[in-house]
């Protein structure tokens, strides 16, 4: 792992703790372009969410917003992000987390703490990742939580591979199977389904690609919660629309309930920063 620059910004962050550093400014950084993201119409300033910020290779480098707070984003000299810093207003951090990988570059898991020095090589973590011999994910938690009664809940996902792509997966809830999927590609070689099945019960989502492999549009469709006459909105049936600008940067993004209604369309402005 390259230490070199990530030294530096250790050492110009445990300055900012004791004398303190003011960013809440964009200026105050260096990024190549913002993007604005609104619920509705762009031109009611009550509809504006939040702000990306991302340098000139597309990488993103901070998220501001009143709901989400500011998080920074902190990347090694290869473009390997290395670390999230979180405060509230771009001024002080907060929190930190720390990314851990794998002599490969492999995605372990992450440290959170609210120190302003850390010791990577004596840490303890959580493996939420693993990978078999040819760097391939093999297994991976995507929900963790604690229920009313205190009890510790997780749920896992595991692949099966045919060359590089996913050909099969199978999720899990505190061990027990919960789902068995199946991914299908279209002729160019994207992802243009998965079918899951548990007894009776099916879970589908589908991806529409246009001729250039933009994503249009993707569609969830489930059986596990039926749809009810009172149900207005369902998250395992609805579908999302992409839109997007000229330079096919993603303009518009509409979600459609199971009855086709229009549920919300959310729009990203985007602005080249001011030299």
């Amino acid at each position: 792992m390259n230490y070199s620059r990530y030294s530096t910004v250790i050492l110009l962050l445990l300055f900012c703790a004791l004398f303190g550093c003011s960013t809440d400014k964009p200026a105050a950084f260096s990024y190549a372009y913002e993007i604005d993201k609104y619920y509705g119409d762009p031109a009611d300033p009550k509809n504006y969410r939040s702000t990306s910020y991302y340098s000139t290779d597309d990488m993103l480098l901070r998220t501001a917003g009143s709901e989400i707070g500011c998080t920074d984003f902190i990347y090694d000299d290869s473009g390997k992000l290395m670390e999230k810093q979180w405060s509230r207003n771009c001024t002080h951090v907060n929190r930190r987390e720390f990314m851990i990988y794998d002599d490969s570059g492999n995605l372990l898991g992450s440290y959170p703490t609210r120190d302003s020095l850390v010791n990577l090589d004596t840490v303890s973590y959580e493996q939420v990742f693993f990978y078999d011999e040819a760097n391939r994910l093999v297994q991976e938690r995507i929900q963790k939580f604690t229920n009313s009664d205190g009890e510790k809940l997780e749920t896992w996902r595991h692949y099966k591979y045919d060359g590089e792509k996913v050909k099969e997966e199978v999720t899990t809830f505190n061990g027990n199977t919960i789902w068995n999927g199946v991914y299908v590609y279209n002729a160019e070689g994207k992802l243009s389904a998965i079918h899951r099945t548990r007894a009776s019960l099916t879970e589908d989502e589908f991806f529409i690609y246009d001729a250039g492999g933009k994503l249009l549009e993707k569609r969830i469709s489930s059986t596990e919660n039926p749809v009810r006459p009172e149900t207005s909105f369902s998250a395992d049936n609805n579908r999302r629309v992409y839109e997007y600008e000229s330079d096919n940067f993603l303009g518009r993004e509409i979600i459609y309930n199971h009855k086709n209604k229009r549920e919300l369309v959310i729009n990203y402005i985007k602005t080249n920063k001011r030299s």
